[in-house]
C-alpha cells in the first residue's frame, strides 16, 4: 500500500479479512465531520486523501446503496477507488460518476481478531532535523506484524495477541541519524528515539572496549551501599570507587578518564572494571579480581543494567552503589575511544 495514499481498500466484500490490518482505520465522529485515521498514522485530508498529519475531517455520507465519502468544503468532490501499484486504494475526484461511488464498512474488534495495536511515537532527537514533519518512517521487520510494516509518527502496529516485539525489529527507514526504540510491554508503545552516535542501543554492541555510563533517572529504591561503616568509607575514598558515572541524559564528557570503565567479554561473561583496576562484584563489594556480572539490555528503559544489585547513588560522587533490592535504575551506556580523545 502506498504510503501516501493511506487508504488502502478491498476490492469486494467478499475479500474482507478482518485480520488484515493493512486496511484497518480509525474513524471519529465530530459535530463537523469525521477524522479517518490510518495504520500509518496519517489522516485522511478534507480536499483529497492524501496524507496529512492532523486530523483533517471529511464528510461521510449513507443511502441504501451505503455510505459515500466527500470533501467537508466541497461537496463536488468525493472520494474513489484508485489503483496505486495496482492496489486498489482511495483517490478523488469531481466527476459525475463520483457521486455514485458506495462502500461498505466492516467494524473490527481487534480482541476477536486476536490482534493487538501497537502505538508508535518518535520524538523530538538531538539534531536539527526534524522526525515529526511527517516523513520520518519507523520500519517494522518482525514477520509477526499483520498489515503494514512502515509507518509515520503516531502510527500503529498489529501484532497477534501476545506478541512483544523487541526493539531490535525495529528500525529508521529515511534518516541519517542515530536511532534506539523502547518497547513498552505493558502499554503497547514504541518509541524511537535520536541518540548519541556513540550511545549503544543494544547487547551486542558491548564488546571488550572502554566506556562511560550515563545514569538515567534514579529511582528511589531502598538499599545501602556496598562500603556500610565510617571506617569503609574512609578506608575505601579515592580508592576504591567501582565505577563512576555522571548523572546526564545526553553523551557524558568524554575527555575525564575518571568516568571511563572498561568492559571484557568473555563468552557470555561480561568483566566490568575503573580505572582504578577495581571491578564490579556480584555481591555489596568490589574485588581486585576478575569476576562476572550480568550485564542486559531493557528494552522497556531502552538502557542497560549492570548486575541484579546495582544502582546509581548521586549522593556519593555519582557512583554505582549496592541495594539490597533488584532496583529500577538503568544506565546508559557510550563507547569511548581515549585516543579519539588526546589520551593515551
Amino acid at each position: 500500500m502506498t504510503l501516501n495514499y493511506p487508504i488502502g481498500i478491498q476490492a469486494s466484500p467478499a475479500a474482507v479479512d478482518a485480520g488484515d490490518g493493512t486496511y484497518y482505520f480509525y474513524l471519529t465522529k465530530t459535530q463537523y465531520g469525521h477524522y479517518i485515521q490510518v495504520a500509518n498514522g496519517h489522516f485522511v485530508n478534507n480536499e483529497q486523501p492524501t496524507s496529512a498529519l492532523a486530523g483533517y475531517s471529511c464528510k461521510i455520507g449513507y443511502d441504501e446503496g451505503g455510505f459515500y465519502l466527500y470533501s467537508l468544503s466541497n461537496a463536488n468532490k468525493f472520494f474513489v477507488p484508485y489503483a496505486i501499484n495496482g492496489v486498489p486504494s482511495v483517490g478523488e475526484s469531481t466527476q459525475a460518476w463520483a457521486a455514485n461511488v458506495r462502500y461498505e464498512f466492516h467494524p473490527v474488534n481487534l480482541e476477536d481478531e486476536g490482534v493487538a495495536k501497537w502505538v508508535v511515537s518518535i520524538e523530538d532527537g538531538m539534531t536539527e532535523s526534524s522526525p515529526l514533519s511527517g516523513n520520518t518512517q519507523v520500519i517494522c521487520s518482525n514477520a509477526a506484524v499483520k498489515g503494514i510494516s512502515t509507518v509515520y509518527n503516531n502510527g500503529y502496529f498489529f501484532f497477534p495477541s501476545g506478541t512483544v516485539p523487541s526493539s531490535s525489529d525495529f528500525s529508521i527507514g529515511n534518516s541519517t541519524d542515530n536511532w534506539k526504540f523502547v518497547v513498552n510491554s505493558t502499554a503497547k508503545t514504541i518509541t524511537a528515539q535520536q541518540v548519541a552516535a556513540n550511545e549503544l542501543t543494544g547487547i551486542s554492541q558491548l564488546t571488550t572496549g572502554w566506556y562511560q555510563i550515563a545514569f538515567t533517572a534514579p529511582a528511589a529504591d531502598a538499599g545501602r551501599y556496598w562500603y556500610n561503616t565510617a571506617t569503609d568509607w574512609q578506608r575505601s575514598a579515592g580508592e576504591c570507587y567501582a565505577v563512576y558515572g555522571q548523572a546526564t541524559a545526553s553523551k557524558p564528557e568524554s575527555n575525564d578518564p575518571a568516568y571511563y570503565i572498561r568492559v571484557e567479554k568473555s563468552g557470555s561473561n561480561y568483566y566490568v572494571r575503573s580505572a582504578n583496576g577495581h571491578y564490579l562484584d556480584t555481591q555489596a563489594k568490589t574485588t581486585t579480581s576478575p569476576t562476572p556480572i550480568s550485564v542486559t539490555y531493557d528494552d522497556a528503559t531502552g538502557a542497560f543494567k549492570f548486575g541484579n544489585y546495582w544502582k546509581y547513588y548521586s549522593s556519593i560522587s555519582n557512583i554505582i552503589g549496592w541495594t539490597s533490592v533488584n532496583p529500577s535504575t538503568r544506565e546508559q551506556v557510550f563507547s569511548i575511544d581515549p585516543a579519539d580523545e588526546g589520551l593515551d
